[in-house]
């Protein structure tokens, strides 16, 4: 008899994908994803502001942040690059403790 919890499929199985069509070439979508300034401008929820204290696109490199809703509040965040393919992907884990068995993968298409 299976509980009425039991997963159906085992997490390593399981995806989970988000798409965003951009009128932009690819360079251009790149750079918004590996220059601190234009990260800055679209990075996070809206009302906050971002801080990008360390912007390092390569393997073992970080994106390391702040988002901010009030002075005073600061929000951290942090990811580790864990593959990149210049202009047209990057894989990255953020740093929460817990280590995902399937990081997310930025994918950039045309």
């Amino acid at each position: 008899m299976a509980t009425r919890n039991s997963p159906t499929v085992e997490p390593a199985e399981r995806e989970f994908v988000i798409s965003r069509v951009f009128d932009a070439p690819r360079e251009l979508v790149w750079k918004a994803w590996t220059e601190a300034p234009r990260l800055a401008q679209w990075w996070g929820p809206k009302g906050c502001t971002i801080r990008v204290v360390k912007l390092d696109v390569r393997p073992g490199g970080i994106f390391h942040y702040a988002m901010q809703y009030k002075p005073g509040h600061d929000m951290w965040g942090r990811f580790i690059y864990r593959e990149i393919a210049a202009r047209t992907w990057a894989q990255v884990q953020a740093e929460r403790g817990k280590t995902s068995r399937q990081p997310p993968r930025i994918v950039i298409e045309e």
